[in-house]
């Protein structure tokens, strides 16, 4: 199975499933820090700005979900 068909299996699971996977409880929004960074083109350091990104905690189905698809893809 590669990485395709994994994304492919567990996004066909979570249509397929009732209920949601993800609360508005478990969802938030954090600041990032800004940082340094390079650029891959030159090499030249450049600051990457402050900016609020989404995380979530997802719900157990999902993470067991998940687990399981994993299971199954032959290690490298």
């Amino acid at each position: 199975m590669t990485k395709a068909d994994l994304v492919e299996k567990v996004t066909a699971t979570i249509a397929r499933t009732a209920g949601p996977m993800i609360s508005k409880k478990d969802c938030a929004i954090r600041k990032r820090k800004t940082r340094m960074a390079r650029n891959p083109r030159t090499g030249d350091p450049v600051e990457v700005a402050a900016r609020p990104v989404p995380v979530f905690k997802p719900s157990k189905e999902l993470r067991a979900m998940v687990a399981e698809a994993t299971e199954r893809v032959p290690q490298a």
